[in-house]
């Protein structure tokens, strides 16, 4: 007697595109002359632990990209903020520097 498991349309995980982007960029040889094919096979095929993005990459890929843009964008900003109050009160007084950051953006 064979089983077979069918995944609803609704549970089924539908990559963003730039999931599909990154698999074919890796599948480029852009990172050498490697065989990809167990990597790849983790995150599409039914490798691993039996299936598909076990670890749940191509699912958690948007929001890791949105978060890191996120710090990206805060570093920068407090960057900015360092340098500019830097310039005004002379290099000499770090500590008011770290003050006013760590206040204005509650750290």
């Amino acid at each position: 007697m064979q089983i077979t498991l069918s995944i609803s349309p609704c549970l089924q995980f539908i990559p963003d595109p730039w999931f599909e982007e990154v698999k074919a960029f890796v599948r480029s040889g852009v990172f050498g002359p490697c065989n990809y094919k167990e990597l790849m096979g983790s995150l599409e095929g039914n490798e691993g632990y039996g299936r598909a993005d076990y670890f749940l990459i191509g699912k958690d890929l948007p929001s890791y990209t949105e978060c890191r843009e996120k710090l990206a964008r805060t570093i920068s900003a407090v960057t900015d903020r360092f340098m500019n109050v830097q310039e005004t009160y002379g290099g000499s007084n770090l500590f008011y520097c770290l003050e006013l950051v760590s206040g204005r953006w509650g750290m």
